[in-house]
């Protein structure tokens, strides 16, 4: 998701807004997630957080009102 929409995810971090702007590649992204892990993990926040760990904390370098 990062690699293929980089403008996107610069944007929505500056714009604070990037769950709107990726909602659609982060719905995909879910449903292909959910379909390859045991229903327990599926129904855990761990894709959540690893959408922030990759999309978010890697992109400190960007400038942005939410750091």
């Amino acid at each position: 998701m990062a690699l293929y929409n980089r403008e996107k995810v610069e944007q929505g971090i500056k714009d604070d807004n990037i769950f709107e702007v990726l909602n659609d590649q982060l719905a995909e992204g879910r449903e292909h997630f959910e379909s390859r892990v045991s229903t327990e993990l599926a129904q855990s926040n761990i894709f959540d957080i690893a959408v922030v760990d990759v999309l978010i904390k890697r992109a400190g370098k960007i400038e942005s009102t939410i750091w």
